[in-house]
């Protein structure tokens, strides 16, 4: 949760009224201290950003505040208007360093090939190849024909390190129409097994978090206050991409579209207070997230429509 911490000398017993507000703005917001005071004991208090105060603020947290924090404090037994009992204070937010990483997958294996067009005209049973221009390896089929077509290619091994620009190559078809398919790749994880992770320290709550790394050509970024952690990645490389302000303290509104009219897509993204967020979007459906800079990513290989409609409103 995130919150602002006062430290004062109350200089009366009892409760004590805090206003504050960040520079420039006109109205203070008000927090009263009802916890025990004693003369000329230095107290801290911590004031929670959350309901009418992050109301009063206009923003849920201060890590990429720049503006002076101001106020005073006077105790609750002084008249609203009485001036004589204030102590005026002013702070500069504490900045969070936040980094921008930038996750990519280079190569997974392969969960599926979806057959779109059977082809025709095959005499037996034609040969798949996986077609890439970097490499990947370990992927066997059994291929099952309905006559003369190719009715499904079934995954025996999904092999590991394919790219996403591979393609499927049928052997030409004799007589007839050549096949076509297309492929839907694994997590990052190492041959279809568990997910590959990236564990980051949150910028503004300051909780480790867990995000499930992209699929391969699918650039995810992640914001952390020190360098994430990979785990069960050997295609997944972190690249540092900017500092605080340059995209982690930056958000944008995009429409997520699925084009499937089949299957349900699953993203995942960071939204405006840094935190992990999941959302399914049903076949033909859209869905519109506000969320960090390019940090939206795809949990399945399917067909999206990412548009970016610029600042969140």
């Amino acid at each position: 949760m995130a919150s602002i911490s006062i430290t004062y000398v109350p200089q009366y017993e009892g409760c004590h009224r805090i206003y504050f507000r960040l520079d420039g703005n006109e109205t203070y917001c008000l927090y009263t201290d009802t916890s025990l005071s004693e003369i000329n004991v230095e107290k801290e208090v911590t004031i929670p950003i959350t309901g009418d105060i992050e109301t009063c603020l206009g923003i849920p947290d201060l890590s990429c505040v720049t503006q002076t924090v101001e106020g005073y404090i006077e105790p609750c037994c002084a008249g609203v208007n009485d001036e004589t009992l204030r102590a005026p204070f002013s702070f500069n937010p504490t900045q969070v360093v936040c980094t921008a990483y930038n996750a990519s997958c280079s190569g997974a294996g392969i969960s599926k090939i979806i057959v779109t067009n059977p082809g025709s005209g095959y005499a037996s049973t034609p040969s798949v190849s996986i077609f890439n221009s970097t490499g990947g390896s370990g992927f066997t089929y059994t291929l099952v024909m309905d006559g003369d077509t190719v009715q499904e290619v079934i995954v025996n091994t999904p092999g590991d390190g394919y790219p996403s620009t591979s393609t499927v190559f049928f052997l030409p078809s004799p007589t007839g129409d050549n096949p076509v398919a297309y492929i839907e790749f694994c997590p990052c994880g190492p041959s279809c097994g568990e997910d590959s992770k990236i564990t980051v320290e949150e910028c503004i709550n300051q909780n480790d978090i867990t995000v499930v790394t992209p699929f391969p050509g699918d650039p995810f970024v992640v914001c952390s206050t020190s360098t994430p952690i990979v785990t069960n990645a050997p295609k997944v490389s972190i690249t540092p991409v900017g500092p605080l302000g340059s995209t982690c303290c930056q958000c944008k509104s995009y429409r997520v579209s699925n084009s499937e009219s089949v299957n349900t897509l699953e993203i995942s993204y960071i939204d405006c207070s840094n935190v992990y967020q999941e959302a399914s979007i049903a076949p033909l459906g859209a869905l519109v997230v506000c969320a960090v800079i390019d940090s939206v990513a795809l949990a399945q290989d399917y067909q999206v429509v990412i548009t970016d409609l610029g600042a969140c409103s």
